[in-house]
């Protein structure tokens, strides 16, 4: 079976976000360490900035559980095949489609303009 071209990608993007879960869960314990040593203003900014970095961190960890679970089921399943798409001739639809005035048809209305007297002019 053949690897996907953007395997490596997807390999190098699941490692960072690894990674950025690290980072962030470090944060958050040393926001929650350090809101939890101090008093007033100073607390409710850390205590907000707790919760953004919790945000983070749970967007993160869905994205890379979403990746995994992706990685894990086109493993499992078997590939799909697409159906291969039936050829349509345009051209000769639109041919078909596209009908022309009978050749008797024209000379008919060639013969009645030279019957008619040319126009006055308009003065």
């Amino acid at each position: 079976m053949k690897d996907s071209p953007y395997k490596g990608i997807s390999v190098a993007l699941m490692v960072a976000l690894i990674i950025m879960v690290a980072m962030l869960g470090m944060l958050l314990s040393i926001l929650l360490k350090e809101a939890a040593s101090v008093e007033g203003p100073a607390q409710q900014g850390l205590s907000r900035l707790a919760i953004v970095t919790l945000a983070l961190l749970g967007l993160t960890v869905l994205v890379l559980l979403a990746m995994i679970l992706r990685l894990v089921l086109s493993k499992v399943l078997p590939p799909r095949t697409p159906k291969p798409t039936e050829h349509v001739d345009a051209w000769e639809l639109a041919g078909k489609r596209f009908q022309l005035a009978p050749d008797d048809e024209i000379e008919d209305d060639e013969e009645e303009d030279e019957d008619q007297p040319p126009a006055p002019d308009e003065e």
